[in-house]
């Protein structure tokens, strides 16, 4: 389907019913054809989830999101993986899923994310980055260094902290404690004491809060 798009001629599938079927090693090709018509191609799959919003499939809604974050839109994805009042916290759950298994070269993800201030985008890339450390080249590597470090070393929030330290670890990049992670300020959630423990701050309105965990075919756990 994809060498008939580049020689000018449509499939006769949908663009959703693509994004459906790509298996991985097909992905990037899909976005690398859909970059010609960006445009056209995000209104779309905005077009087709309002349209299919009550019955939509997890897994199609992800995917959308992902082909979006690639053409350099990230709002679909983040609309998925707000932590704070989010609807339903199995959309962003089943995103970094799809992440993990589903997506193009994750340097253009670097890119892309790497210049975001969405806390929520910035901890699900992070997990989602696991399913790419054996497929990542010395360049990709080398461009989400200094992110994750930056995130590692400066994100307000304990999740994006953590899951950027987790992300250099597979990397095998240094994830080593500075000074100034040491003080804790009003400016984030976190710091560490002088055991190098990591402290976390629990606002009043979470104290206590149990969150239900809602059944769903993907990953069984809340991130």
């Amino acid at each position: 389907m994809y060498i008939l798009s580049q020689i000018g001629e449509s499939s006769s599938e949908s663009l959703p019913d693509r994004i459906r079927a790509a298996r991985l090693n097909e992905v990037g090709n899909l976005i690398a054809m859909q970059r010609r018509s960006r445009d056209r191609t995000l209104e779309t799959l905005r077009r087709f989830q309002q349209e299919n919003e009550a019955g939509l499939e997890l897994v199609i809604r992800a995917r959308i999101a992902i082909v979006a974050l690639y053409l350099n839109d990230t709002s679909f994805a983040s609309a998925m993986c707000q932590i704070e009042d989010r609807p339903n916290p199995i959309l962003r759950t089943e995103f970094i899923s799809q992440l993990f298994a589903w997506h193009a070269d994750p340097l253009e993800l670097a890119r892309i994310v790497g210049s975001s201030n969405d806390v929520g985008l910035q901890s699900a890339v992070c997990l989602g980055l696991e399913g790419m450390t054996h497929d990542a080249s010395v360049t990709a590597k080398a461009a989400w260094s200094p992110i994750l470090t930056k995130w590692w070393e400066t994100a307000p929030d304990c999740v994006t902290q953590s899951s950027a330290e987790r992300a250099l670890l597979l990397f095998r990049q240094d994830a080593t404690i500075k000074d100034s992670m040491r003080q804790m300020d009003g400016s984030r959630d976190w710091y560490f004491n002088s055991v190098d423990m990591k402290l976390a701050r629990i606002p009043p309105r979470h104290a206590g809060k149990v969150i239900p965990i809602q059944s769903t075919t993907g990953p069984q756990t809340e991130f």
